[in-house]
């Protein structure tokens, strides 16, 4: 920016000298030969500057492709596996498609959803390619982008898929909800997804396991939408005591 700052200012310099020689001129190729030297200045300050006006280019094409994410709103973020389901939660919550934008400088995406329930309004962040595995697998840019989702977050929905047919153990979910929660340190909601797929014994066992240590777990059906409701109520409750 102190480039292009040197060069308008320069530019403009230039404009005021040439536009009192013009002034004065009474013959044509005078007019045409100042003309030619303004053109001309201006015209090298632009080579000068030519790195710093791509720079700014390639920032802008950035700039337009951030998400539009609300920093004013309550916000929960999405968390799990891939193919646990947070996707299909998201619409489920919102009751609508997703807003879809890009990460800049990386192939990931996040997915952007609104809850409104009265005067409340809550925004909801999926993360995919994000916070679906280990940090110590994550490039710098990744790290990040997660760094900035720490701070948006207000509440963590971790979302378990227990029929393990998202291809990953539940063994392997729960050390990633607990490496999520470490480094968070927000209120989070563990959501036992794909109740439908499990007997109520075995749901009630594995909530039981982890509400010794998760203080609000709920089991939940997106296909059939069991339990879908209750998580919209303790998900505005949390957020509410988040607010100011």
């Amino acid at each position: 920016l102190a480039a292009t700052q040197w060069a308008a200012s320069n530019t403009e310099r230039f404009y005021k000298a040439y536009e009192g020689r013009l002034r004065r001129c009474r013959d044509a190729r005078s007019i045409s030969r100042y003309r030619c030297e303004f053109y001309g200045r201006v015209s090298s300050l632009v080579k000068q500057i030519k790195g710093e006006l791509e720079n700014l280019e390639e920032a802008r094409r950035i700039f337009r492709k951030l998400p539009t994410i609300k920093t004013s709103m309550p916000t929960v973020v999405i968390a799990g596996f891939p193919n646990v389901g947070k996707t299909s939660l998201l619409k489920a919550l919102t009751g609508s498609e997703p807003e879809i934008a890009y990460y800049p400088f990386t192939t990931k995406h996040i997915m952007i959803g609104y809850l409104k329930q009265g005067e409340s309004k809550i925004q909801f962040i999926d993360t995919p390619g994000l916070l679906d595995r280990p940090l110590s697998r994550r490039n710098r840019i990744e790290l990040q982008a997660v760094a900035a989702l720490k701070h948006l977050a207000d509440v963590v929905v971790f979302v378990l898929d227990p029929s393990q047919n998202c291809g990953f153990s539940l063994d392997e979910q729960l050390r990633l909800l607990s490496e999520i929660e470490k480094g968070f340190r927000k209120r989070f909601v563990v959501v036992i997804n794909k109740s439908d797929l499990m007997e109520n014994d075995e749901i009630n066992s594995l909530a039981g396991r982890l509400s010794s240590r998760w203080r609000l777990v709920l089991a939940v059906s997106t296909i059939k939408g069991d339990g879908v409701g209750l998580l919209k109520e303790r998900v505005l409750s949390l957020c509410q005591k988040t607010e100011p």
